[in-house]
């Protein structure tokens, strides 16, 4: 490595957050999502993790002592294939919509060579596993490359596609673009709506002017999130990871200005939620949640429509639904932007053997089975 760069190994609370500043320097020069790439995002997540025995271990690359790059990773130890495995994973979060180095475009080739290069001269660590890089984005590129450069076995994985609305055109335009079918069936939603309720309100709480207020819209918000479907995932805001993650995401997102909640009220009563960031023209949804009501009655369809209808009346850049094929999603986005997986062994023992078998023998198995598949059914 040059003389003048070198790479800092931080484990605690206290020095990441001593990092805030330099972080978000390096964040802001990252291309879009840079949302997810800022220091108050890992922040929440670190709440989120807290109880899990996930330690952390971020990699801060120095150039003559300024930092020009951020690894956001935390160690965690699984079982792989009958191994106790020690990996390294991204910082994230169920609701991450996209992650990768901290740094300026230019600067990441460089950077991920000189981290890769770090690690792969320590043995406490076997697998680098990293999920939701873009797949056309320049962590993505610079990492794979890397790992290549100095002879680390590098295995791939498609993720999820984080569904894009291009909301600019405005509404009608947009509209005319969706189904006969989506359409006809957010009129019947609507009616029924109607028919049922006297008083339906969609209502967005962007400003908080104190705690107080925050906290009487989160209350609702989590309380819709308990009674939905997602309870039993152990997923939704009242247990008590998520809750320590948004609890803690919203005081943050709130101070500085990208807080957005929408609530469905039927005669009163909030039914329906979404729980948005908004950040560089862009908006990002990261829960969608309602309560189930009678058979028939789709709170959660009447507020999705709600929310794309008025941002596309103000003719925000971008609306992400998030990572996921829900149904639902795909009646409303044709496009997206593809998240991959990176999958880097060290070569300790455990290491070695991983690439061995998700490299070589775990496919090899895969096209003996579809093989002896085929004979069976021919």
């Amino acid at each position: 490595m040059n003389a003048s760069l070198t790479v800092e190994q931080i484990e605690t609370a206290a020095g990441f957050a001593a990092l805030k500043p330099d972080w978000n320097r390096l964040a802001d020069r990252a291309p879009p999502p840079r949302l997810f790439l800022r220091h108050e995002w890992f922040d929440a997540a670190l709440a989120w993790h807290g109880d899990e025995g996930t330690a952390l271990r971020l990699l801060v690359l120095r150039r003559d002592g300024i930092p020009i790059a951020i690894a956001p990773f935390m160690a965690q130890r699984q079982r792989r294939h009958g191994l106790q495995v020690r990996s390294l994973r991204f910082l994230a979060v169920p609701d991450t919509q996209a992650c990768g180095l901290v740094a300026a475009p230019d600067d990441l080739p460089m950077a991920a060579s000189a981290l890769l290069a770090h690690l792969g001269r320590t043995r406490d660590w076997d697998l680098l596993d990293l999920h939701h890089l873009p797949a056309d984005g320049p962590s993505h590129a610079a990492l794979a490359e890397a790992a290549r450069r100095h002879g680390l076995h590098l295995g791939r994985g498609a993720g999820a596609t984080n569904h894009l609305i291009d909301c600019r055109a405005g509404w009608a335009t947009y509209y005319a673009t969706r189904s006969r079918r989506l359409k006809k069936g957010n009129n019947l939603v609507a009616n029924r709506l109607r028919k049922r309720f006297q008083r339906i309100e969609v209502v967005r709480h962007r400003d908080f002017p104190d705690p107080a207020a925050l906290e009487r819209c989160l209350e609702q918000t989590i309380r819709i999130s308990a009674g939905s479907w997602k309870h039993e995932t152990g997923l939704s805001l009242d247990h008590p990871a998520p809750g320590r993650f948004i609890q803690r995401l919203s005081r943050l997102a709130a101070a500085e200005g990208w807080l957005s909640i929408w609530l469905l009220y039927l005669d009163e009563r909030a039914v329906a939620m979404e729980y948005q960031l908004v950040h560089d023209g862009r908006v990002h949804a990261l829960r969608s949640d309602f309560l189930p009501l009678d058979e028939g009655l789709s709170p959660g369809a009447y507020l999705n429509q709600q929310v794309i209808r008025t941002l596309c009346e103000e003719r925000c850049t971008c609306y992400a639904m998030g990572p996921g094929d829900n149904a639902y999603k795909l009646h409303w986005s044709n496009a997206g932007a593809p998240l991959e997986r990176l999958q880097i062994h060290n070569r300790t023992a455990a290491g070695r053997w991983l690439a061995a078998v998700e490299g070589g023998l775990k496919p090899l198995a895969r096209r003996v089975r579809d093989a002896c598949r085929g004979k069976t059914g021919s």
